[in-house]
């Protein structure tokens, strides 16, 4: 017997995710995961009763109800209740976006900003109000359109004028103006948390507008009006003169145009189906997985 034989070789596990085909190394880990695609949130927290997918992440969350935050950046002095926020507010202060859209290279400071942003990529607008039918690519945009309908109060801050739609979510906001704001504007008095919020608050006296739209050019002295200025391009729709079909830009618009043209160069190699789009095909070899996983 070869000392191979005699070993007993360890094979490692791997648990897979049938909708995705993600592998995870423990059977609970998956578990977990699966909750990302079916959108259940069964812990809440007790205080708000606001919703979430884990229980770490119920439990992170009740911190803010504590007001405590001893986690505070070396650079300004703004204090938060969790470090990895912290880790998060420091890129700020760098001005870097180190996570970037690989369709149309657009940077953002957050992981999940890239993912909520590449829906409108998709075309797919998915949040669908049940009472006029009017469409939307994200959740949050549908809920602040059925006010129209239902005509609900929404719930301001008394403090700097932001608008949400639920009460606990503007007592958890609230809680982040109870720190101390040492950066004053001399022209108005106003003041801020941190210094690069006070220049950029300056550049609105001086006329300055280094913000600029990407889609038609018009320019904003502050972020969140070009933020703002964007959301308005997103409720504008292309509509395709062939099928109807609406698009949020034009490059969008030209993308699914191929779509009616004969060619198709991206061959499935498991069946005859073939398609105008790479994306097309790794859904529709998705629908393989899933049906040999069903046998």
């Amino acid at each position: 017997m070869s000392a191979m034989e005699g070993k007993k070789v360890k094979v490692k596990t791997q648990f897979r995710c049938e909708i995705c085909d993600r592998k995870f190394s423990r059977n609970s880990q998956l578990s977990m995961h699966r909750v990302v695609h079916t959108g259940e949130k069964p812990y809440n927290c007790d205080i708000c009763g606001k919703l979430f997918s884990r229980q770490s992440n119920a439990n992170r969350h009740k911190v803010v109800h504590t007001g405590k935050r001893p986690y505070i950046c070396d650079i300004c002095g703004k204090s938060f209740h969790l470090n990895s926020i912290l880790k998060r507010h420091r890129i700020v202060h760098s001005e870097e976006k180190p996570h970037q859209c690989d369709i149309c290279g657009k940077t953002f400071l957050r992981k999940e900003s890239v993912t909520d942003h590449k829906v409108i990529h998709s075309g797919e607008k998915p949040f669908e109000c049940d009472i006029c039918g009017k469409a939307y690519y994200v959740k949050k945009r549908l809920q602040r359109h059925i006010i129209v309908h239902t005509g609900e109060k929404s719930h301001q801050c008394d403090i700097c004028g932001k608008i949400f739609l639920y009460n606990s979510d503007l007592k958890i906001h609230k809680m982040l103006h109870i720190v101390e704001e040492p950066f004053k504007c001399e022209t108005c008095n106003k003041t801020f948390t941190n210094n690069s919020d006070l220049k950029k608050h300056k550049m609105t006296h001086k006329g300055e507008k280094p913000y600029k739209c990407k889609i038609c050019g018009k320019a904003f002295s502050r972020k969140d009006r070009l933020t703002m200025h964007d959301n308005a391009h997103a409720e504008e729709t292309h509509q395709c003169n062939v099928c109807s079909k609406t698009f949020l830009s034009h490059s969008l618009l030209k993308d699914h145009k191929i779509v009616h043209v004969s060619e198709k160069p991206y061959k499935c190699n498991l069946c005859i189906k073939s398609f105008s789009h790479d994306r097309s095909l790794k859904r529709h070899k998705m629908q393989h997985r899933k049906e040999a996983l069903a046998q």
